[in-house]
This record gives structure tokens, C-alpha cells and sequence, in this order.
């Protein structure tokens, strides 16, 4: 598991998930216990494995202490752990302090040194760390801006299939941030994120096929992925944007294309629920 704190160009995302672990026995006990809810037996797993020194469980330990997850929330506990694991060379721990000091959550502010870790773990191809970086680089967080920096590290980690980066890349190519305006490119990075479950991705996919910019416009399209984002999101903010966007889309249909719209969101969802 690791925590994970996407900078998109439009908001940040804080997200815990777990992560395949290549280690038997315990280890993947513990996964096992956290990916069914068991938390309180996943953290005395890891606590037992992280007291003997292995840095993915430090920065395990770290999540359920920072999301209050079978044990209080507790900042600083999760602290000390991602900085044990961070000290180790763990890209988890590295990144997931790196997002600490960030955005200041229980330190102080710091973003030469969220830019330090970001990219010692990047340099190991963390493909978070590789996300962040580039997004440090193209706000000019702790360093100079700088677009083409910024887009070799979110094309390094969009290749490793994060969703972010594709995300963050779409909207680069949306606006013309830092390259040349590309909305059919957008549309193609929107689209791999989108696949690969981005809440927001999806959205702004949907918004593509309804205004018909770099996609030929589809507003049965439009409404399937504003079904589907809505079905995928835990964004308050997000969720108002969609139901508006349903709104005008199902008033520019009629109900077979309407209908139409929901089977297509409903066999997407079917489809990736089934996907391991």
C-alpha cells in the first residue's frame, strides 16, 4: 500500500491504495487484511514488520496513521514512519514525504525539500514521484519553471501507466500550459486516464465529446462519461459539475439516446470491476 497525494493541474488529490507487493507471507497478509477492510490486523502486521526495519511497511504504517484507518489519525506518528522509510531509499516513503512537505500537512511547508524527495524516488522510476516532480517543474515549486522538464517526467510516468499523468498531460495539451495546444492530443491522454479510472479525466473527456473539441462531438458519449465519473468520484466538487453536465446533456438527447448513454456507462463500469 502506499499513500498517495496527486498534484493534478487543477486541484490536489490525497488517495490511499494498495500496491502489488512481492514479498510472501506476512506482507502479503497484511495486503490481504487491508484490501478487506481488516485494518486493525493489517496494522499490527505491519507494525511488527516495520518495528523489524522493512521499509514498505514504514511507509504502510505511515497511510493507516495518516487516514486513521484501524488506529487514530495521528500525524506525527505517520511522520516518523515515512521518514524511517524515506531514510532507507524506500520510493514510498521518499514520495509519500515529499507530499508531506508539500502541502505542509503536520510539518512546516517546504518545497525544496518535497522536490528533493520527489526526486530521489523519481530517479528509481516511482511513477508517483515521477507525476509530482514534473508538476513541481511546470508550477515552479521549489524551482524555476520549466515546461520541458516538466513534461519529460509526466511522460516518463504516463508510459508506466499512472493515471495522473496522463490526466495532468491532457490538460497540459487542453490549455496549451507549457506546449503547443493539442485538443485531439488531449482528447487521446484524457482517454488513457479515463480507461484507467481518473474520476476527473473522465469528466473532462465527456466534456470534450460534448463540445466536439479534438473528438468528433457525441453527446451520447458525453453522457456515458459523466455517468461514469460520477459513479467513480468521492469529490463533492466534482459531483456538482457532473450532475450539471448530465443535466444539459440529457436535455440535448432523446430517452433512447439517453438510454443508450447509461448502458454504455454501466457496461464500462461491469467491465473494469471484472478486470483484476
Amino acid at each position: 500500500m502506499k499513500l498517495m497525494i496527486y498534484l493534478t493541474a487543477a486541484l490536489a488529490l490525497v488517495a490511499v491504495t494498495i500496491v502489488a507487493n512481492s514479498l510472501a507471507g506476512p506482507a502479503k497478509d497484511a495486503e490481504t487484511a487491508y484490501l478487506n477492510r481488516q485494518y486493525e490486523q493489517a496494522r499490527e502486521i505491519w507494525t511488527n514488520l516495520a518495528s523489524d526495519g522493512d521499509s514498505e511497511a514504514q511507509c504502510n504504517l505511515a497511510g493507516l496513521y495518516f487516514k486513521g484507518e484501524g488506529v487514530a489519525r495521528d500525524f506525527a506518528v505517520a511522520l516518523k514512519w515515512l521518514k524511517l522509510s524515506a531514510a532507507q531509499g524506500s520510493p514510498c516513503g521518499e514520495t509519500d514525504l515529499g507530499n508531506l512537505y508539500n502541502y505542509g500537512t503536520g510539518v512546516d511547508q517546504d518545497f525544496g525539500e518535497a522536490l528533493k524527495l520527489y526526486r530521489e524516488a523519481a530517479v528509481q522510476e516511482y511513477p508517483v514521484a515521477e507525476t509530482n516532480l514534473g508538476l513541481m517543474y511546470l508550477d515552479g515549486r521549489g524551482v524555476t519553471p520549466d515546461s520541458a522538464e516538466a513534461l519529460k517526467w509526466l511522460l516518463r510516468s504516463a508510459k508506466q501507466g499512472d493515471p495522473g499523468a496522463a490526466f495532468n498531460l491532457g490538460t497540459m495539451y487542453e490549455r496549451g500550459r507549457g506546449v503547443t495546444q493539442d485538443l485531439a492530443g488531449a482528447a487521446r491522454w484524457y482517454d488513457t486516464a479515463a480507461e484507467a479510472g481518473h474520476d476527473k479525466a473522465q469528466f473532462n473527456l465527456g466534456a470534450l465529446y460534448a463540445t466536439g473539441r479534438g473528438v468528433r462531438r457525441d453527446m451520447v458519449q458525453a453522457l456515458k462519461w459523466f455517468y461514469v465519473s460520477e459513479a467513480e468520484t468521492r469529490d463533492s466538487g466534482l459531483e456538482e459539475a457532473v450532475r450539471t453536465a448530465e443535466t444539459a446533456a440529457i436535455n440535448a438527447l432523446n430517452q433512447d439516446q439517453v438510454d443508450e448513454a447509461k448502458t454504455l456507462a454501466t457496461e464500462w463500469r461491469d467491465k473494469h470491476r471484472a478486470t483484476p
